[in-house]
């Protein structure tokens, strides 16, 4: 992991003790002053700018969310859910969902989950689970998902890297 040294400056430096060395880090995401990065070896933070690292879970998880309540983490059929801001975790409610939990998004106060044959949202941070787009048949269990709104919120597009793209423009 790099860390700039300023905003105006092109200046990076390594940054981060032996805990991440060798790891595949698949997301970062900076919450208040605590860097969370979510890994190939389980979901760490560090609270003194990335210099050292503290493990918040083994779980391997490949995006991280934060709807302002709460931190998310998806991927390789993991969902869980943090409200320390990634010190501990534990399962997040999937309550309606089928299919593994494959990329978790956030977007107009609600959570998106993709998991490998669709996509639901919830607006009561996981309790329950509205499906939303149905029918995807992908390629291989570790498909990919991006899932993209319009500044209005009005539009959002969903993508399967397999499954080609969908886009909705009633608001899901």
């Amino acid at each position: 992991i790099r860390r700039a040294a300023s905003l105006d400056s092109l200046q990076w430096e390594e940054v981060g003790d032996a805990t991440l060395g060798g790891v595949t880090v698949y997301a970062l995401m900076l919450v208040d002053t605590r860097v969370v990065a979510a890994t190939d070896a389980g979901i760490f933070y560090s609270d003194d700018q990335a210099d050292t690292w503290t493990l918040g879970s083994a779980l391997i998880a490949d995006t991280l969310a934060d709807d302002g309540t709460a931190l998310w983490a998806a991927g390789a059929g993991v969902f869980v859910t943090s409200v320390n801001d990634g010190a501990t975790w534990a399962a997040a409610g999937t309550t309606g969902v089928t299919g593994t939990p494959r990329r978790v998004f956030v977007a107009s106060d609600e959570l998106w989950l993709a998991v490998n044959d669709g996509l639901y949202r919830s607006a009561d941070q996981a309790a329950s689970w509205t499906e939303v787009v149905t029918g995807v048949t992908p390629t291989t269990p570790e498909a990919d998902y991006l899932l993209v709104f319009s500044d209005s919120k009005d539009d959002i597009y969903f993508s399967e890297a397999t499954a080609g793209l969908r886009v909705s423009f009633d608001d899901a």
